[in-house]
Order: structure tokens, then C-alpha cells, then sequence
């Protein structure tokens, strides 16, 4: 039975990835950082917070997981401390970068980014596109995506997207499209 690790997996997506894994036969173990928040049945629940290496070492060490899902980011800082897009954003990718490189070199990464890496396009946007974010979201998002790049030219087995907005039942109101 393959195993998949989601970090930020009580996030709109996470629960709906959640579900996908266990009707395909995952063993899935997904992280949560802050209150107690329920995860569909089936999965396995750890608290984790992506900024604390040390934290994120064992989890990946402990469960040595097939497959990593990287969903684990902030969009909005409440209190205006700009350093907390980097903290969490890019050094939760560094963290978990790091854990996969020294504790399952060979499982799979699926690093999420965002959309707001490329910037303001009056165009279709293709993946051949230049990162030029501009805003510190979007540059948070786009040096974690260039590191994960950094690392799969080491060898790790890192995927890197970048959706765009994405909507549908269970999303928060604080985002624009609900």
C-alpha cells in the first residue's frame, strides 16, 4: 500500500486530495498546524509546522512516505509581519526539501506553488513564462518553486505547479472566487 504525507492537508484542497488517496488504497497521513481540525475518515492526523525543521525531519524520517504533497503555505498574513510569507512558504519547502533528501530520498514531492509567481500577464500564461512575481506572496511562492528546482536537479523526484485560482464547495469566503 503506497503511503503519501500531505502537509496543510485540513486546507480546501488537502481534504478533497485526502479523499482521492484513500479511494485509490493510500495510506494517508496528513499534517495540520493549529487547532484541532478533523480530516476525512480513513486518514491518519499529525500536527506538524512546517517552519520547524527539526519537526519535519522526523515526520519524514518516522513514516518514510512513497509520496509527499506539499500544500502547506499561507496566502494572506493578518498582522502584517511580511516575513512570515518567507518563514512558512519558503522555509517550509526548505524544511521539507531537506527531510526528503536526508530520510526518503526516493519518494516523490509534489511541490504546490502558485500562479502569482508569474506577476501581472495580459496573456495566457504557458509554464515557459518568467517568474516575476510581484508581491511578497508571489515571491515567496516563486523562490520556494525555484528551490524545489534546485533539489530535482540534485536528484529528488520533485513536481512543480503552479494553479491558478481553483473554487468549489467547502472553500473559505475569504478567498475571492466563493
Amino acid at each position: 500500500m503506497p503511503r503519501a504525507l500531505i502537509s496543510g492537508a485540513s486546507g480546501f484542497v488537502g481534504t478533497y486530495l485526502i479523499q482521492y488517496l484513500l479511494r485509490l488504497g493510500y495510506e494517508v497521513v496528513g499534517s495540520v498546524y493549529g487547532p484541532e481540525t478533523h480530516l476525512p475518515k480513513g486518514s491518519q492526523r499529525i500536527s506538524l509546522d512546517v517552519t520547524d525543521g527539526g519537526a519535519v525531519q522526523k515526520a519524514v524520517a518516522d513514516m518514510q512516505p512513497d509520496e509527499i504533497y506539499h500544500l502547506a503555505g499561507i496566502t494572506r498574513v493578518d498582522d502584517g509581519q511580511i516575513e512570515h510569507f518567507y518563514q512558512v512558504n519558503f522555509g517550509g519547502a526548505l524544511n521539507l526539501l531537506e527531510a526528503v533528501r536526508e530520510n526518503a530520498p526516493g519518494a516523490k514531492v509534489l511541490l504546490v506553488g502558485s500562479a502569482y509567481a508569474y506577476g501581472k500577464l495580459n496573456h495566457p500564461a504557458s509554464e515557459t513564462e518568467l517568474l516575476e512575481p510581484v508581491n511578497h506572496y508571489g515571491v515567496s511562492k516563486a523562490s520556494a518553486d525555484l528551490l524545489g528546482y534546485s533539489y530535482a536537479l540534485e536528484g529528488l523526484r520533485v513536481v512543480r505547479v503552479r494553479p491558478f485560482n481553483h473554487s468549489g464547495p467547502d472553500q473559505s469566503p475569504d478567498f475571492l472566487l466563493p
